[in-house]
């Protein structure tokens, strides 16, 4: 190693040597014996620092070799680096003792034993920012051949050397002898001490530690082997190092030394006004309601007051689309995190949302969440808006879960690494599940051959590792009430099975008399032993009253005397019983659902001031041409003569999915039909995506499916060949283009400035993104589309939204979870198979908040299609109905899209009256769960509770005496304030809702969870 004294760059201004002498020696410092509890706060601030300050040499011994270690060696060295010190560093390596000995012996290489330096040197907290600059001016020591890091090993035990050497200009030395923890948390908690002896006082001292610091240093130590920091770790620090201008901001923003010292009186006022503060706000849920940016609507504060009580956070948010479910969510959530009752979390939401959710979290409540992606071959976790830098965190998804406290997934990455949830150990204490409804039974309406996908076993899995599971979703009963009760049960796995939900909600037969029959009464007790099981199984949603309230229903169903209930069991009385045994059953109890209806109540009440639009929905039926026509009866005999082998093996399933396919590529463009006719050409095989079709279509076949080869044979080929030739003659002249065209004009006309065009397909948007009207700024949105575009999705929706008119051209991506009410028109160029996806598109714009009263929803359909019939009778049959709306619709929708399946498989041909028929046989079914009969009441939320307010925060923030130690504020106009941090960072904070969110996410909104705010450890000091 070269002269520790040799001076060298200095940071501020690296091309200048630093000055031998101009800090100041240490003999002129104000030593004591020792640093303990009893007389140093801060062992920092008193004693490293200012020593450092004078220091051009350092050397060190310390405990632990990791990311927080290095960083804990390094506090104070801010003043040393303005002197070109250099520094020796020796670390201890925790491992097993078969390591340890292999290690010692020679036996094995010590980068293989280490590991890999990126992991090792991650263990960093995101939000410690002293503690990630203090690793970078190691770095940046290292690659400035400023510090060299030797590693420890000890056969025996730990190595518990604690030993330092200081040197000035001047050749002053002072020695160190003492704990192993340098750390603030350490000398705080741990009652460590360090004892002090320098080279005028104590030169024997001195020297001993001097000469000791040598024998491990130069590797003639007899009890402990010390070797040099493997080539791999020190390339790591060397590419992590900052540039020079980054580590002058560090010098500067650590390199004062220790505060002065501070009036007691006012140390204990700040002290007990954070302590409130904080108090507060875990014991008072109000205190969360008083200090997020966003207000709720009175749905929304309703659902939170009825579940932040709640013992247990397990629900199913029902309400329709746009009503703001994430807010429900994101509220309880920021309470149990303020209450400390939630430390580990997770969010899985469609990929295409989670940058929308991010962000929503961050702006509306505070709750700085980061998304686990994948970079290369390692895991990293992305803060919103660079608030904290990105973290790694493995190499497997396994690791990264495990090493993430809080983090947002996307439910498609999850379906792929679902392994790496059953890791041993793996725990949260919150998990929020969106768009729910994925997680599905395949052939729903086949007992026998009825089974879960892949989401939904993944969810199965995740229940039993949760406390907290709150599941998002509109639409929670999509084609069959079974969907519902797979939903309810990860709320609650250890009661019911599907056949017990379904017995329990069927509706029990009428009876007239004041005595039930004997069949009505064993049903009743059928029905009251299942509800028992069920609130047995979970003790924490126990509704049983007190013995000496209960009323009569109560007493039936709690009672313990059995004759004296069948002695009193009226008709009456079993009704009553059974409503109140409804009121507390699984659906009333675990899931939250409102409607459009019952806000719109709320409206005329005065209790809610955001716009609830209406919605026009328009049909648009499209004559084919002669040659439209023509193409789309062909396809029967093209898949025919393409698939013979397919339909000889008697595969009716991948025959049908082969129709299926050709004819919605057909429907939605010729173009999009001409590129599957191409693929199967070239590759004799078309790897169609499944995830461009609706669930539905590929229910029914297997889950993995992909279209079959083509038999290669020359009639084949020149049947492809006529069929790609017809597609491509009808490019730009198909009547759908047309019909377009002339809706849009229409739309523009009624003064819909922005809207959205949904295509279910890639190449039909790329169709569309070269003939839409070139008087309108177009903006594609599909999946995957981020390797596409320089700039990310959300600032491409940022730029749309700022524009005056436009386009929205989208795939099904956006279809779920997007907040899109900027636009106020939906055109469905293709419309899908399931009603209810239909819902979640047209939900996209007939959201609260939206501007326009009313929202309109173009769909384009060929005339004599066989969606078009279907869709149009399910309307006609619908209308008229207000009793059971909410089973009769997806009842009906799971009716359309079996009638579609089959017509476009080849199964049946079915003339309108046929349709008419199935549907008037589904509504003649007896009527099965209402979704809708657990619809929130109309109420208004009780007066809040409310203790700590706003007003306080802004009393710290005004106060200077009330802030943290080092934290300034200064007001800034218009309810903001510039505010500075001890480490240098400076925000600009807003106070006031209305102008935080005027400000559009560019200023901090100063509440708890905010890096401007303080933790409660910076407040308390």
């Amino acid at each position: 190693m070269t002269d520790a004294r040799a001076p060298s760059a200095h940071p501020d201004n690296p091309g200048n040597p630093a000055q031998p002498g101009g800090p100041g020696r240490l003999r002129d410092m104000d030593l004591r014996v020792s640093y303990h509890p009893d007389n140093c706060a801060d062992v920092i601030a008193e004693f490293y620092a200012p020593a450092l300050s004078r220091g051009v040499r350092y050397d060190r011994t310390t405990y632990k070799f990791s990311g927080a270690g290095l960083a804990a060696a390094a506090g104070g060295l801010a003043g040393f680096l303005r002197n070109g010190g250099k520094m020796r560093l020796i670390c201890d390596r925790e491992t097993d003792r078969e390591t340890m000995r292999a290690l010692i012996e020679g036996g094995k290489d010590a980068a293989q034993a280490l590991g890999d330096p990126a992991a090792e040197l991650s263990d960093i907290a995101p939000d410690d920012l002293p503690a990630r600059d203090h690793l970078k001016l190691v770095a940046w020591l290292v690659k400035q051949g400023r510090l060299e890091v030797r590693i420890a090993l000890h056969a025996g035990g730990i190595f518990h050397q604690k030993l330092g050497m200081i040197e000035d200009a001047a050749g002053d030395k002072v020695a160190l002898d003492g704990s192993v923890n340098e750390s603030l948390g350490g000398w705080r908690d741990n009652s460590e001490s360090l004892s002090v002896f320098s080279s005028w006082e104590d030169a024997k001292r001195a020297a001993d530690i001097e000469r000791r610091f040598a024998l491990l240093w130069e590797g003639k130590s007899q009890s402990t082997k010390v070797i040099p920091l493997p080539r791999s770790y020190d390339d790591y620090l060397r590419d992590i190092a900052p540039p020079d201008a980054d580590i002058a901001r560090i010098v500067r923003r650590y390199g004062h030394g220790a505060p002065p010292p501070e009036d007691p009186g006012v140390s204990q006022a700040r002290r007990a006004g954070w302590t409130y503060i904080y108090d507060q706000l875990e014991t008072n849920p109000d205190a969360t309601l008083n200090t997020i940016p966003a207000e709720l609507w009175p749905h929304q504060l309703s659902f939170w007051r009825k579940r932040v009580a709640a013992p247990v956070d397990r629900a199913l948010i029902a309400d329709e689309v746009g009503l703001g479910k994430t807010a429900q969510a994101a509220a309880l959530l920021k309470t149990r995190l303020n209450q400390r009752r939630v430390k580990r979390y997770l969010i899985m939401t469609p990929r295409a949302a989670m940058l929308q959710w991010q962000t929503e979290l961050r702006r509306k409540f505070n709750i700085v969440v980061p998304m686990l992606e994948r970079k290369g071959q390692r895991f990293v976790l992305t803060y919103p808006d660079g608030v904290y830098p990105d973290k790694d965190v493995g190499a497997t998804a396994a690791q990264a879960l495990q090493a993430a406290p809080g983090c947002l997934v996307s439910y498609q990455w999850a379906r792929r690494n679902s392994d790496a949830f059953k890791t041993p150990d793996l725990r949260y204490d919150m998990a929020i599940i969106d768009e729910a409804h994925n997680a599905r039974f395949e052939n729903v309406d086949n007992d026998k051959r009825r089974s879960p996908n892949r989401f939904l076993e993944l969810l199965r899995g995740l229940t039993h590792i949760t406390d907290g599971l709150l599941l998002l979703t509109a639409t929670p009963m999509q084609l069959n009430e079974s969907e519902l009760w797979a939903l309810l049960r990860l709320l609650y796995p250890r009661a019911w099975s599907d056949a017990d939900y379904r017995y329990f909600y069927a509706d029990p037969a009428d009876s007239a008399s004041a005595e039930p029959d004997d069949a009505s009464r064993a049903d009743w007790w059928q029905r009251r032993a299942a509800f028992h099981q069920f609130h047995h199984a979970h003790r924490a949603l126990a509704v049983r009253p007190p013995d000496a309230d209960m009323d009569i229903p109560a007493r039936m169903i709690w009672g313990e005397n059995r004759q004296w209930i069948a002695e009193n069991l009226t008709d009456a009385r079993m009704r009553e019983s059974l409503a109140y045994m409804r009121r507390n059953s699984p659906a009333k109890l675990g899931m939250s659902r409102h409607t459009r209806d019952l806000l719109k109540r709320y409206q005329e009440r005065g209790v809610l001031n955001a716009m609830v639009p209406s919605r026009v929905a328009n049909p648009v039926p499209i004559a084919m041409s002669d040659a439209e026509l023509a193409l789309y009866n062909s396809i029967e005999r093209l898949v025919k003569i393409c698939y013979k082998g397919q339909a000889a093996s008697g595969n009716r399933a991948a025959i049908g999915f082969i129709n299926t396919v050709y004819y919605k590529r057909l429907g939605s463009s010729p173009y999009a039909f001409a590129q599957t006719v191409r693929n199967a050409l070239a590759r004799r095989a078309a790897p169609e995506d499944p995830d461009e079709y609706d669930d539905d279509v590929l229910d029914f076949v297997d889950r993995d499916i992909r279209l079959a080869p083509i038999d290669a044979d020359p009639e084949a080929i020149a049947a492809l060949r006529r069929a790609e030739a017809a597609a491509d003659a009808l490019l730009g002249k198909d009547g759908k283009l047309s019909a377009l065209h002339a809706e849009l004009a229409k739309l523009r006309r009624k003064r819909h400035k922005k809207i959205i065009v949904f295509t279910q397909f890639k190449d039909t948007l790329e169709y569309l993104l070269a003939r839409l009207p070139k008087d309108m700024p177009v903006a594609p949105l599909y999946g995957g589309d981020g390797a596409d575009f320089t700039d990310p999705r959300e600032t491409r929706l940022q730029r749309f939204n700022a524009q005056d008119e436009g386009i929205l051209l989208c795939t099904e991506t956006a279809s779920e979870s997007l907040n899109l009410q900027f636009c106020s028109a939906v055109v469905n160029y293709d419309v899908p198979w399931n009603p209810m996806t239909l819902e979640q598109r047209i939900g996209r714009v007939d959201r609260i908040g939206q501007a326009r009263a009313q929202v309109e929803a173009v769909n384009l359909f060929y005339e004599h299609s066989v969606e078009r019939r279907a869709y149009q009778a399910m309307e006609e049959r619908l209308k008229g109905i207000t009793s059971h709306i909410g089973w009769y619709r997806p009842i009906l929708h799971n009716k359309v899209t079996e009638l579609i399946r089959r017509a476009q498989s080849g199964d049946m041909d079915l003339a309108d009256a046929d349709i008419r028929q199935m549907l008037d046989n589904a509504l003649s079914e007896p009527p099965g769960f209402d979704i809708d009969s657990v619809n929130s009441d109309l109420e208004r939320a009780p007066a809040p509770n409310n203790g700590l307010t706003m007003a306080d925060l802004v009393g710290a923030l005004a106060n200077p005496a009330l802030l943290p130690v080092g934290w300034s504020a200064v007001p800034a106009g218009a309810a903001h304030w510039h505010l500075t941090k001890p480490d240098g960072s400076q925000y600009r904070v807003a106070v006031d809702r209305a102008a935080h969110e005027y400000a559009g996410g560019r200023v901090e909104f100063w509440a708890p969870g905010s890096p401007a705010f303080p933790t409660k450890a910076e407040a308390l000091g």
